[in-house]
């Protein structure tokens, strides 16, 4: 025993005497497996059980022994695996000790593992396992795929066989049809998420190829299965702070081998930022002592990756390693702590992670090990740490992996965040008489709220819309198309059994209200269900691409100025509160200052929830925007004040305040709050810019999406004039905007006559000093 009281390994080796030293003989003695036992009991301790498991597994052969001779087997020649499987099925029972069938089954690995017991009866295999097995082969030879891809393409592909009936029906497969496929995949999507879906997708367009590659089936079926659109789905992480992370390792209780092991476990993937399959795979070949270095292949990438090794990790092994790591023959450093002793498992370092969490008192927010990459990517990127060398140090072969991890930085965000424009006072008292306003779309074939499938091809639409779902797309405006086009064939041809190209051209006369380019968009929508019904029903009408309206091009933003926003937001005191929503023109007000300084969507700023609001450190938590992605957003110290000015009138006054209410609330009832729908949000916009005299280019109010490009000139002039260089600002304003790269903010940059003025101040005093003498040179330089 060592100082602290936990177990040595022993250097000797248990036998059958040191166990049971009065009874050894009697053991030995045992019909059928006595002469086994000598060679149990070491092969058992050297598995990590202790001598009272060994005892009680002793016990379990004695009883193994009795049940064998009451079925008649006098020889341990005669038994197969499947008897010694019927036998754990027995013990199992409620009748028998439980003890038994769990040393039952240690004794059973024995035999098998040491070759003394013949294997069971050969089953034949089902015709659905033999599909799989020459679609795994070829997987193996032609496509070069590992044996971990081939497990789980075998599990998915056995559920989807299962699902056709092929083991019962062999021409299953021969008579397949793509409705039998999106008709899986619908059932399918309730169990898996997108991401998910991916990977099963994936492995059903491989075998459909497979088997019209070998001529059972007559269609492609491979070509004609929708993409999963999952990629761009980025879920907010989970922020840990860094002290609460040290404290957790502070508590671990270092006097247990479970604690030394934890504390080792966690103090390498704190220190490192190493994921937990790199952790449980680390082998004792990795650990140079004498280089102190740490050479890993990571299991993700399978790129190698080379770390210095700190003393605290070096410590924290050698006490591992020297003073409670079982002797294994096993190469990886952690081993389970119970018996039978084996290499971590990726559960096994979650439940470490939490086991450690609920022990030291500390609420984590996720129990994964990806929230310790977050937060040591958040820490170097506090102490001044470079992108380049974040993403060496994790293990990323591009920066554009590693920004990811950095979008919890909420003070180096916080810099990009515009302070509220200065109050204005020359504000009209009243609307003018006339305001120029969009012209409404007349005729754009919506249907009413609540419209219910009712043509012919209302089933269908209905299917395809489920079908593109399933696959992780969202298709909320190809719904409100189709819906449209339903009400139209209802209405227009009631009777009609097939979709023509003079309903289509029927219909298309009611977009032409429509700007060309949202026609467009819409004649697309029905396009595309026409391809979907084609490939099941040849013939289908499809609409030509070439008699499409022509996409108009991009209008260019109206870039608003500090002082044109200041007057919008002083003009907002014109619109009229109402007895339900006193607090109308302050709530939009507060919308407006929001989107300017923060650069919001107008669908990001009417989907804000009060619980999406951390009043603490005003931060605002934007969720599943466009293309699914989340990302924080905190405000600066005048617009927080705003914020918190508004919210503390608005519980003055009895308006809702629960977690679920909208911040942009309209105000038509208290007892279910609802947000601002698009249109009249776009309307008070045009109003409130006509009482401003804010008008664009055109003579029409700015679009509201201008505030973004605004926004973006905004926070890239004020970097120029602040003396920042711009590749450091555009990664911070990218994250900031929801990007998911740089390349994509440049869209919003438009060079300017500020950003020009910005530019050349900075260009002349970097070189004002090289090109001119000093006794020539002037105040101010040469522009």
């Amino acid at each position: 025993r060592a100082g602290r009281g936990y177990v040595v390994h022993m250097k000797t080796t248990l036998s059958l005497l040191k166990i049971r030293p009065s009874a050894h003989d009697r053991y030995r003695q045992l019909p059928l497996f006595g002469r086994f036992l000598d060679d149990f009991v070491p092969w058992a301790f050297g598995r990590g059980y202790t001598t009272n498991t060994i005892y009680l597994q002793l016990d379990a052969v004695r009883h193994l022994a009795i049940w064998c001779r009451r079925k008649g087997w006098r020889s341990s020649e005669e038994l197969t695996v499947d008897d010694l499987a019927a036998a754990h099925r027995c013990f199992s029972t409620r009748r028998r000790d439980p003890r038994f069938a769990s040393g039952l089954e240690v004794f059973s690995n024995f035999l098998q593992a040491q070759g003394r017991v013949r294997p069971g009866r050969f089953k034949p295999l089902t015709r659905s396992e033999q599909e799989i097995a020459r679609f795994v082969e070829y997987l193996r030879n032609n496509r070069g795929a590992a044996e971990s891809t081939c497990d789980s393409c075998q599990r998915r592909l056995y559920h989807f066989l299962n699902f056709l009936g092929f083991d019962d029906n062999a021409m299953a497969l021969k008579n397949l049809l793509l409705t039998d496929v999106h008709r899986y995949l619908r059932r399918l999507s309730d169990q898996h998420q997108p991401p998910s879906m991916q990977h099963v997708v994936g492995d059903l367009r491989g075998f459909l190829r497979f088997q019209f590659m070998q001529g059972i089936l007559h269609q492609p079926l491979h070509l004609q299965i929708g993409a999963v659109g999952a990629s761009h789905r980025k879920p907010l992480p989970h922020p840990i702070q860094w002290s609460e992370l040290q404290h957790l390792l502070q508590r671990i209780d270092r006097s247990t081998p479970l604690g030394l092991r934890d504390y080792a476990v966690l103090l390498l993937a704190i220190t490192y930022g190493l994921r937990a399959s790199d952790v449980a795979n680390l082998t004792l070949d990795a650990v140079d002592w004498r280089k102190r270095t740490i050479q890993i292949v990571q299991c993700k990438t399978r790129q190698p990756l080379s770390l210095p090794l700190t003393d605290e990790v070096g410590a924290a092994l050698s006490t591992y390693l020297r003073r409670v790591r079982p002797v294994s023959s096993c190469r990886q450093i952690f081993l389970r702590y119970r018996a039978p002793v084996a290499p971590f498992s990726l559960p096994g370092m979650s439940n470490t992670l939490r086991r450690a969490s609920r022990k030291a008192g500390v609420t984590l927010p996720a129990t994964g090990f990806r929230c310790l990459r977050h937060a040591l990517a958040l820490r170097l990127l506090r102490q001044g740490e470079s992108l380049k060398g974040i993403a060496d140090i994790l293990g990323h072969r591009s920066t554009t992996s590693t920004t990811a991890y950095l979008r919890l930085n909420i003070d180096d965000l916080r810099q990009v965040a515009l302070p509220a424009p200065p109050i204005c006072h020359d504000t009209p008292k009243k609307l003018p008489s006339s305001i120029p306003r969009s012209p409404r779309p007349v005729g754009s074939r919506v249907a009413p709220r609540g419209w219910v499938w009712g043509s012919a091809l209302g089933t269908t639409m209905r299917d395809y819309l489920v079908t593109q779902r399933a696959l992780g797309l969202d298709y909320e405006t190809q719904d409100r198309t189709l819906r449209g086009l339903d009400f139209f064939l209802v209405r227009h041809y009631p009777r009609a059994r097939r979709f023509t190209s003079g309903m289509f051209t029927a219909w298309v006369d009611g977009l032409r209200a429509l700007c060309p380019t949202t026609a467009r968009m819409r004649m697309l929508d029905v396009r595309k269900f026409c391809c979907f019904r084609a490939r099941s029903c040849p013939g289908m009408f499809i609409p030509d691409l070439r008699t499409f309206p022509q996409e108009l091009p991009h209008q260019a933003p109206y870039l608003l100025s500090e002082a044109e926003m200041a007057r919008i937001l002083a003009a907002t005191v014109t619109l009229r509160s109402t007895r339900r929503n006193p607090l109308h023109p302050q709530t939009i007000r507060l919308a407006f200052l929001i989107m300017f300084c923060c650069g919001l969507r107008r669908g990001e700023i009417l989907k804000l929830r009060l619980a999406d609001i951390d009043a603490e450190t005003m931060v605002l938590s934007i969720h599943e925007t466009k293309f699914h992605k989340s990302r924080l957003v905190p405000l600066s110290l005048s617009v927080a004040a705003e914020l918190r000015r508004y919210l503390r009138q608005r519980r003055q006054n009895g308006l809702p305040m629960e977690p679920s209410a909208p911040l942009v609330w309209n105000g038509h009832s208290k007892r279910r709050a609802m947000a601002f729908s698009s249109s009249p949000f776009w309307g008070t916009w045009q109003r409130v810019c006509g009482c401003a005299h804010v008008f664009d280019h055109r003579r029409r109010p700015p679009r509201l999406h201008d505030m973004r490009h605004s926004f973006a000139v905004e926070v890239l002039r004020r970097g120029y004039s602040a003396g920042q260089n711009a590749q450091a600002v555009l990664p911070r304003l990218a994250r900031y905007m929801g990007h998911a790269g740089a390349q994509f903010t440049h869209y919003y940059l438009k060079f300017t006559e500020p950003l020009r003025c910005a530019a050349s101040d900075r260009f002349h005093q970097h070189m004002a000093g090289t090109v001119l003498p000093p006794a020539n040179r002037q105040k101010g330089g040469v522009r």
